[in-house]
């Protein structure tokens, strides 16, 4: 499900979706500690920002490399093709500023908004380093939703949920719009239509005027 929201500080979409898959990389590189992940991640996003932006790009990195290539065919969408990025630390922070259009975030221990304030708060940080505007950056953050008390989530040691009554849930994804959050990304837990249909009167919550 997709809804635009006016949650107080502006409008938030929030998305219901399943957890996408987790795509394993192999690599038999020399570096250690995740060194090579640091340069391969860079050296990637030196190929696919300029491709999504419609240009030529001849590259050459010790992880990537492109001659001549481009994007063929043309999609339907007029202009680039907007780059979301996940980034919690300064690094990846830097990275997502300087090349996404979207930045993303997700909760680790606890999808309450306020669990958000600090890595908001670089995001900021490090727009105003880079010198880029801070509303030019959407901000995109996933969480988990359990309605009502079951609390399988903490039992499961899988972090605090938004959970809890109708009115509880709809407060706390509204509150989102407050920290200038622009999308919820939502994971109901259980991944059953039962969780999606108890979350909608929330949604629709929101929605209402």
């Amino acid at each position: 499900a997709d809804s635009t929201l006016d949650a107080g500080g502006g409008p938030v979409t929030v998305l219901a979706h399943d957890a996408p898959p987790f795509v394993p990389m192999i690599f038999d590189g020399a570096f250690t500690d995740g060194e090579w992940w640091q340069h391969d991640e860079e050296e990637f996003l030196h190929v696919l920002v300029p491709l999504l932006r419609g240009e030529t790009v001849t590259y050459g990195g010790r992880f990537h490399r492109a001659e001549g290539a481009e994007v063929l065919p043309r999609g339907p969408r007029p202009g680039r093709v907007p780059l979301m990025l996940a980034a919690h630390g300064e690094r990846t922070m830097r990275l997502a500023v300087e090349h996404a259009d979207i930045w993303s975030g997700f909760a680790t221990e606890d999808s309450q908004p306020e669990a958000f304030t600090d890595v908001l708060a670089l995001v900021d940080r490090t727009c105003e380093d880079l010198g880029r505007d801070p509303d030019d950056l959407a901000r995109s953050i996933g969480v988990l939703v359990e309605p009502g008390d079951r609390g399988s989530l903490e039992a499961l040691g899988l972090g605090v949920p938004i959970s809890g009554s109708t009115a509880r849930m709809a407060d706390a994804l509204g509150r989102f719009g407050d920290l200038g959050v622009t999308r919820v990304e939502v994971m109901p837990w259980p991944g059953e239509m039962a969780s999606l249909e108890a979350l909608a009167p929330a949604i629709e919550e929101l929605r209402s005027p």
